[in-house]
C-alpha cells in the first residue's frame, strides 16, 4: 500500500491562541462528544496554562 499522506509545513505552530470550549450542560451528548469532552478536560487539568503549548509540540 502506498502512503499518500504526509505532514505539511509548518512543523511547529504558527500562532498562540486562546481556545474556549463551551457546551450546553443540560443537552444529551453522543458517545463521541462525551469522550471528546472527557479527554479535553483531562488534558486541560493535567497541564498548567504555561505548559500546555509545550505539551502538544510533539504532535
Amino acid at each position: 500500500m502506498q502512503q499518500r499522506l504526509w505532514r505539511l509545513p509548518p512543523e511547529q505552530g504558527v500562532a498562540d491562541i486562546d481556545i474556549y470550549l463551551m457546551w450546553h450542560r443540560e443537552r444529551s451528548l453522543s458517545v463521541a462528544e462525551t469522550a471528546f469532552l472527557k479527554f479535553f478536560r483531562t488534558f486541560m487539568l493535567a497541564y498548567p496554562p504555561c505548559e500546555r503549548l509545550g505539551a502538544v509540540s510533539g504532535i
